[in-house]
């Protein structure tokens, strides 16, 4: 079987445009008044909401996947609204409350 030039140049290019965005970051929230522990992996730019909104948050660490700084927005409301509280990657501890309701990751 022969493929053409043309086709071999569109099998490409539909491949790359189904391609699914690589993650920049893991983002670890954890409540140490529950016990509940949330990993997850995030997309620059998305917005993620926080399965656990009226549980206080006591640390969250970001690890980024390459060599790129990632700053983690945080949101006291789901849809990424509300008052916002930014952290950059590494592990941050909270001797307060901290709530989150969603938070965004960009480059």
């Amino acid at each position: 079987m022969q493929f053409s030039l043309p086709l071999a140049a569109l099998a490409l290019c539909i491949t790359s445009a189904i391609a699914v965005p690589d993650p920049i970051a893991h983002v670890t929230l954890e409540s140490s008044a529950t016990g509940t522990v949330v990993n997850q992996k995030v997309l620059d730019g998305q917005c993620a909401t926080y399965k656990y909104p009226s549980d206080p948050v006591s640390a969250i660490s970001i690890a980024v996947f390459e060599c790129v700084d990632v700053t983690c927005t945080f949101f006291s409301e789901t849809g990424c609204e509300g008052s916002s509280y930014s952290l950059t990657t590494g592990l941050h501890r909270f001797s307060r409350d901290f709530y989150v309701g969603s938070f965004q990751c960009t480059v």
